[in-house]
């Protein structure tokens, strides 16, 4: 089973990222002195993000985005390194996204790539602003944004007519005979990169599945007085770290670096604490080959909840009994199936089997009722 679950979680969240690493999106063809040209959100559709990009012969990765917090904090720290470009407007205001050697060299110190990419943020006038220059997957597009929603005809046009050509400009800079068959090409952190989002994306995945196994279960039900849950967040911190430690070093001295450790940290360090959790249940459970021992403790408290889901329409009631202290329990609370919560009322006497467990966190299953 637990192959099955990992390979469906690797499917599923690695898939998404993969999808989500193509970067797609729904192209509007166009034509601009007999030069194609493509296009999204121009024209009279109401979008506040508007796309506008060309076909490019050669398969380089790269973005040139606005610096953000983030992105100066962690070069500052020294947990990316970012290609400069040599002009100091530029250097202050765009986040080279580029690993290639190749791409590095001839965004370098190159007056005339520099004053292009100036021209296109200077898109004010045209009611749009700019945010990010890409080229991935043989298309070279750049994105604006507004605050409301759509450009007219004639913007749009205006906006047409000066971008295209600096994109066709911008597109003959990284025309090279080897661009498609020197490895020296290749981004090898942007594909480092993409692996290591897929793992954790497929780790986070799996730690909701488990989690929401663990939640619909209803026996064993661990003791709350354990130092279960401290130990697990203890190792969960360790071995976060340890992972954060791995991606380090192999995306460091990168500009993907500070992104893919945020990210990793935000799925993959959220989904290993879910799955540390959940394994840590189950070894103790499942593998307590130590006799159970019949203990007894007093209703103090019966209650339903109701719960619903909007997708899909689903309306269920779980069923909880509240548990006095004693010597043997401390005071616990757990769901019940509606056969045995029938049966019960507060001040009646329930019976438990209380297990010492594996890993020496106790647990309790089987709750019957005793007659009155």
């Amino acid at each position: 089973m637990i192959p099955v679950l990992g390979l469906f979680s690797l499917v599923l969240g690695g898939g998404f990222k993969l999808v989500q690493s193509l970067q797609l999106w729904r192209a509007q063809p166009g034509q601009l002195n007999g030069q194609d040209y493509q296009h999204s959100g121009l024209f009279g559709h109401r979008s506040t993000s508007n796309l506008l990009g060309i076909q490019v012969p050669y398969r380089t990765t790269f973005t040139c985005r606005l610096e953000t917090w983030f992105d100066r904090w962690a070069k500052k720290w020294g947990l990316s390194q970012e290609l400069q470009w040599g002009h100091p407007d530029l250097d202050r205001k765009l986040f080279i996204v580029a690993d290639s050697r190749p791409v590095q060299e001839i965004m370098s110190g190159n007056p005339a790539l520099a004053a292009l990419l100036l021209s296109l943020m200077d898109c004010q006038a045209h009611g749009v602003t700019f945010h990010s220059l890409t080229c991935h997957r043989g298309r070279l597009w750049v994105k604006f944004t507004r605050m409301k929603f759509g450009l007219s005809p004639i913007q749009s046009a205006d906006l047409v007519l000066k971008c295209v050509p600096i994109l066709q400009a911008i597109s003959k800079a990284f025309e090279h005979p080897e661009v498609n068959t020197s490895r020296f090409w290749i981004d090898r952190a942007h594909r480092m990169a993409l692996a290591l989002g897929m793992l954790s994306s497929s780790l986070l995945v799996y730690g909701l599945i488990e989690i929401r196994d663990w939640e619909s279960e209803l026996s064993p039900k661990l003791l709350p007085n354990s130092d279960f849950q401290w130990h697990a967040i203890t190792l969960s911190i360790a071995l976060t770290a340890l992972m954060l430690g791995l991606v380090f070093k192999l995306v460091r001295s990168t500009s993907r670096a500070h992104w893919t450790l945020l990210e990793v940290l935000l799925t993959g360090g959220i989904g290993l604490t879910m799955l540390t959790f959940s394994t840590l249940k189950e070894i103790n459970t499942l593998n307590d080959v130590e006799t159970a021992r019949t203990v007894q403790a007093v209703v103090s408290e019966v209650r339903v909840v109701h719960r619903r889901n909007k997708i899909p329409r689903h309306v269920w009631q779980e069923f909880h009994i509240k548990l006095q202290a004693n010597d043997d329990l401390p005071e616990m609370a757990f769901r019940a199936e509606a056969s045995i919560f029938s049966h019960v009322q507060p001040g009646q006497h329930v019976q438990l089997q209380l297990h010492p467990g594996k890993l020496g966190y106790p647990w309790v299953s089987n709750p019957q009722p005793l007659s009155p």
